[in-house]
């Protein structure tokens, strides 16, 4: 076997071992609450065909719900109905894996791949270690993976990658449906444009800001976080530090 091929295989072999470990780390670590709720609205959008336009669960409704992760919850449902919780904890080993593969792709300074051996794939696996406490089966852990693989297509792009930027356009029609709203594809682009300003850059920020819009819920899908605001006290990530320690 030659030197080359030595070393395709050692990548192969820590590559596996990686996958084995991350997915491993995540077989025990089914315990969001908000899942089974999730998968009974998954439910519900199936059983009629169309998003709801009331709330099913409410007795006295103030409010029409936006469905603004509809595919989301219609995929937990997807899965719950073909294998149950079997099949939604191989669905989360497979989600912190995709994660921390996602990671992976992302350049040196100099733009090359960054080499995948013994080290690299130990530090991941530990990283996921940390991470199966974080990702959970629902939008926002969708949209996390998302999030890391625009920022790995911004790095290319800086590095010199022009198949990066256009890559990033389907990621952001699905990112609509699985979690509508999130503004980090725009951001990210965003930061892209301003770290090195040019047409390109700016037309593919705004096409991202565009995709937001492409879910059945249109622009007012952006309301769902506007009239959120009254919450952000609850949120640990919005409190100052020494409320959090």
């Amino acid at each position: 076997m030659t030197r080359d091929a030595l070393s395709r295989a050692e990548r192969a072999l820590w590559a596996c071992a990686l996958l084995a470990a991350v997915g491993a780390s995540a077989v025990l670590v089914l315990g969001d609450g908000d899942v089974p709720w999730l998968i009974r609205t998954g439910e519900e959008i199936v059983r009629r065909g169309a998003l709801p336009r009331d709330d099913p669960f409410a007795y006295t409704p103030r409010t029409v719900p936006l469905h603004h992760e509809y595919l989301t919850e219609v995929l937990l449902y997807g899965l719950y109905r073909a294998g149950g919780v079997l099949a939604l904890t191989a669905a989360q080993c497979l989600l912190l894996v995709a994660f921390v593969l996602a990671a992976a792709q992302a350049p040196t300074p100099e733009g090359r791949a960054r080499p995948f051996g013994g080290a690299s794939a130990l530090a991941l696996a530990a990283g996921a270690m940390l991470l199966r406490e974080l990702l959970t089966l629902r939008a926002q852990s969708l949209s996390d993976v998302l999030t890391t693989l625009v920022f790995v297509a911004v790095l290319r792009d800086h590095a010199g990658d022009a198949r990066a930027l256009p890559a990033t356009l389907p990621l952001g029609l699905v990112w609509a449906q699985l979690h509508g709203g999130n503004p980090h594809h725009t951001v990210l682009l965003g930061l892209g444009w301003l770290a090195a300003p040019t047409r390109r850059r700016f037309g593919y920020t705004v096409a991202a800001a565009a995709l937001t819009c492409a879910s059945p819920n249109g622009p007012r899908v952006h309301a769902h976080y506007l009239h959120g605001t009254p919450s952000l006290h609850l949120i640990k990530e919005w409190q100052p530090l020494h409320r959090v320690l």
